[in-house]
């Protein structure tokens, strides 16, 4: 299931449609049926901040739940940061931060530069500096992947912490899968029973034909069986009375 499917599912979740949705996002009209597999940097940060109960760990990864289990009103606390290796400007507060300031504040944090980041991501060189709004969804995928004490949604709307407890990320990453593997067994399990029960449908409708069949033959041959009797009888009748 991709990003878009996600959102549909969330959608579905909201019982709304997609008008509905982009309007109360203020995306343009259209703007979800045309997406192809993902919303771009623009419409994810508009959905982020329409509805905060919507996780993006589970939206652009599929990683835990649709919704945030902790309270999504929590602010963003301020992120210390050595003088020394921050180059960005005086803000200490990352609620006030666009994404690639918040971001580049994470790679100085790891004593990296740009360039060092976008090597080992797999990014061309340059691309942060060429970001207007957000980063490409695909983009923050590969991130995620090489950085997982990244908190993708504290990156992108400055929501949490910077940093996640990774153990406890791949744990709950690991009780999901667990959930997930037990409920792909059940649907299994009642996919197998629903088979099996029209199969034994099928065949109780096949058994219910052959049994008004052999009704219908009992009931012709007792009759012929009784003409016979009856035959018989009157042919004895008349040979006593001749």
């Amino acid at each position: 299931m991709n990003t878009k499917e996600r959102l549909l599912l969330f959608l579905q979740h909201l019982n709304i449609g997609q008008n509905k949705f982009e309007k109360s996002c203020g995306l343009s009209s259209g703007s979800i049926s045309s997406m192809k597999e993902a919303p771009n940097g623009t419409s994810l940060i508009k959905i982020a901040r329409a509805y905060p109960e919507l996780s993006l760990d589970w939206l652009l990864l599929g990683q835990g739940e649709m919704l945030r289990s902790n309270d999504f009103t929590e602010k963003t606390p301020d992120v210390e940061v050595e003088e020394t290796i921050c180059e960005l400007p005086q803000k200490r507060n990352t609620d006030n931060m666009d994404v690639v300031e918040r971001l580049e504040l994470y790679i100085r944090s790891k004593g990296m530069g740009n360039y060092q980041f976008e090597k080992k991501v797999g990014l061309s060189q340059g691309y942060i500096k060429r970001v207007r709004n957000c980063l490409h969804p695909e983009k923050i995928k590969r991130i995620a992947n090489v950085f997982p004490d990244l908190n993708i949604e504290w990156m992108i709307i400055g929501r949490g912490e910077m940093i996640v407890n990774t153990a406890n990320r791949l744990y709950e990453n690991e009780i999901y899968r667990l959930l997930k593997e037990q409920n792909d067994l059940q649907q299994d399990m009642i996919n197998k029973l629903r088979i099996e029960l029209s199969e034994i449908k099928t065949r109780s409708i096949a058994l219910d034909k052959d049994n008004k069949k052999l009704v219908k033959n009992l009931h012709e041959m007792s009759e012929i069986y009784a003409e016979q009797i009856s035959n018989s009888l009157m042919e004895i009748k008349q040979q006593l009375t001749a």
